[in-house]
Order: structure tokens, then sequence, then C-alpha cells
């Protein structure tokens, strides 16, 4: 709410329309209003008669399912933002300590731009059964699952073939079959 309630007006509309846009594709059937004054957003499926607000008090639920159905993780490296600003001070104090995390993690060589494209190039390139265009028609979630699974089984290999070669590894990696979520 922070971000799409911010003074500038080119990009607060910008902001707007993408957010609408993503919510649009993930719930499929409702329209999506950004409701005045940061009071919340409201989904209408006409269809149904289903109506829902989001606002400070339920917006942990909808973020919480957002971030289990997508896969999307904090992928920049750094610690998760969990700020819930309450006022104009506290919102501007938040975006001032975001953008300094975004800056860090930017100076240390994370990058959220172009983390989709280096996970289907991974993929493509570790997976000999995956062509490229098998991953760019995978969904977000099973993209993040895919290289989430493909990371646990290069672990346990790595491990298998030192231990083959007379290493002795200090730890046994995770079981790369467990359960992810």
């Amino acid at each position: 709410m922070t971000l799409i309630n911010i003074p500038d007006d080119v990009r607060r509309l910008e902001i707007q329309n993408n957010l609408i846009m993503v919510l649009t594709i993930l719930f499929p059937g409702y329209g999506i209003q950004i409701l005045p004054q940061g009071m919340g957003l409201y989904f209408n499926n006409a269809e149904t008669k289903h109506n829902i607000m989001i606002n400070e008090t339920n917006f942990d639920v909808l973020k919480n399912a957002l971030t289990e159905v997508t896969g999307v993780r904090n992928s920049a490296g750094g610690e998760n933002s969990n700020f819930n600003p309450k006022g104009k001070k506290a919102a501007a104090i938040a975006a001032k300590l975001l953008k300094g995390r975004a800056r860090a993690a930017e100076q240390k060589g994370y990058s959220s731009d172009g983390v989709l494209g280096r996970y289907v190039s991974i993929l493509t390139i570790g997976l000999s059964s995956m062509s490229l265009d098998d991953c760019l028609n995978l969904t977000v979630y099973q993209l993040y699952d895919l290289i989430e699974r493909y990371g646990l089984y290069i672990g346990w290999d790595l491990d298998i073939r030192s231990r083959l070669a007379g290493g002795k590894p200090d730890d046994k990696p995770d079981d790369w079959m467990k359960d992810l979520h």
C-alpha cells in the first residue's frame, strides 16, 4: 500500500496499473480496484457476486497466500522485509530502509531483475530432459520448485561423488526427495 500511494503521480499510476495486471492474472474473473487514500484493494466477481476487500487488517493473509502460490520468496538474498508502517512518517522510514536494502543487495551482486531468466538458464543447462521451450512454459511456482529441487539434487550428488572418491564430508546434505513445502 505504501508503494501504490507514493506522491509521484506518474510513478504511482504505473505501479497501480502493474499491480492490477498481476492481480488480474492471479485472480481471473475478478474486477480489481485500488481504493483511495490507501484504504485497500477491492476484488469483485460479477458472476458469483463474491466481493473481497483487502486492507491492513487482512493483508497478511493475501501476502502469505501469494507467497505460497507463486513460490516467490525473498530472492535478493537479504532479510525478509516485514514492514507494516502506520502513518506517513513510518511509511517514509520503511521506504528508506527498503531502498537501502535494495542498494546493499545490488552492491553484493544480488538482483531481482533476471532471477527467473537465470533460473530458466540453469534448468536448461542442468536438466538435459528440459529444453528452453519447456522451461519457458513453466509457471513461476513450478520454476521455483524445480530450481529448489535441482539444488538439493546437486548437493546430494556431489556428496555421493566425493564419498565414492574417498572424501569424508563433514555433514550429510538434505534429502533431495524431501517435501519442499
